[in-house]
């Protein structure tokens, strides 16, 4: 309907919560309106969803094994590379000497190395 506050159009629809009630077994619901406004506090349920659909990332470590293609020297401790590879174009992880000495990689193949730890970044949706 018309809202009379802001002189514009309300848009409504009904949410499902899927909750049975113990007494009427029926599915509750909820009903939503949009005024159209960003700064609405109806518009909240709508941004969850859309951090729901984003990417999870996660550091996966793989011992014994160096990445290739160098981006860097071991110039870096292990949180200090990670925060760089995120920043930095076409870095795909980390190789580690130690906790104090790492390097960012352009690739996620590897060779074998028991020398060296790799920390490869990566996202599912």
């Amino acid at each position: 309907g018309i809202n009379a506050e802001y002189g514009a159009y309300r848009e409504c629809f009904m949410l499902s919560t899927d909750e049975f009630s113990a007494r009427t077994s029926w599915t509750a619901a909820t009903m939503s309106c949009s005024n159209g406004d960003d700064d609405d506090d109806d518009d909240d349920e709508e941004e969850e969803e859309e951090e729901e659909e984003k990417k999870t990332c996660v550091w996966i470590k793989e011992v014994s094994t160096k990445l290739k293609g160098k981006l860097s020297g071991l110039d870096f401790s292990l949180s200090e590379c990670q925060d760089k590879c995120l920043e930095t174009k076409g870095c795909k992880g980390c190789s580690c000497k130690s906790a104090k000495k790492c390097m960012m990689n352009k690739r996620f193949n590897g060779k074998t190395n028991s020398k060296f730890d790799n920390y490869q970044y990566k996202c599912e949706s």
